[in-house]
């Protein structure tokens, strides 16, 4: 059976490089814009620093409380520089449920690429709807 291929991809390396700067900076966060909908809002990947970790268990994408994190969402803001606050997860109209694809980025860049693709394809089917 052949495998279904990916429309929107980010790549190893761009998630590689988006780690290195923020392990640099220690703030900010990459936004990977994928697709727009209807309304204007444009999808993405974000890569950034999430909050809310047991600060005695730290990772390599660590500094203690926050660790380097990944998610689908639409831009929110101008600004696009704070990973919780600029960027919104789908989200349904009628229940108010958030479908939430927040989690803590791994160390494979490989496997995180193939996981956040996938991950946007179903989102994509899920929730953008185009003109």
């Amino acid at each position: 059976m052949k495998e279904k291929r990916i429309k929107y991809k980010i790549e190893a390396k761009e998630i590689k490089r988006a780690v290195d700067f923020l392990l640099k900076e220690k703030q900010g966060c990459y936004f990977k814009r994928l697709k727009t909908d209807k309304d204007g809002n444009e999808w993405g990947i974000v890569i950034g620093w999430g909050g809310g970790f047991d600060e005695r268990k730290k990772t390599s994408f660590s500094d203690g409380e926050y660790r380097i994190c990944s998610k689908i969402a639409y831009n929110e803001s101008i600004t696009q520089c704070d990973y919780e606050y600029d960027f919104t997860m789908p989200w349904d109209k009628e229940t108010g449920d958030v479908y939430s694809t927040d989690t803590e980025l791994g160390t494979d860049f490989e496997i995180e690429s193939l996981r956040l693709s996938k991950e946007f394809e179903s989102v994509a089917s899920l929730f953008i709807v185009e003109e």
